[in-house]
């Protein structure tokens, strides 16, 4: 899912959302542990859908983990 800014400009991909009892869940899946990236990613998600009940995943398919940010 593509995240749009409010001037039209394209803000990041969302890889996976789901919303659920008023909490809203962001996944960001990457092959390598590439941390740094998919936090930088995930930091401006969710500064455009907003910070209150939103909570950060990252799952790296190498490791086959699932980390919270």
């Amino acid at each position: 899912m593509t995240l749009f800014g409010d001037k039209g400009r394209k803000v990041g991909e969302i890889d996976l959302l789901a919303h659920k009892d008023g909490h809203t869940d962001v996944f960001e899946v990457k092959c390598s542990p590439r941390k740094v990236k998919a936090r930088k990613q995930l930091k401006r998600i969710k500064k455009h859908i907003g910070p209150e009940n939103t909570r950060c995943f990252f799952y790296c398919g190498a490791s086959k983990e699932i980390e919270h940010f």
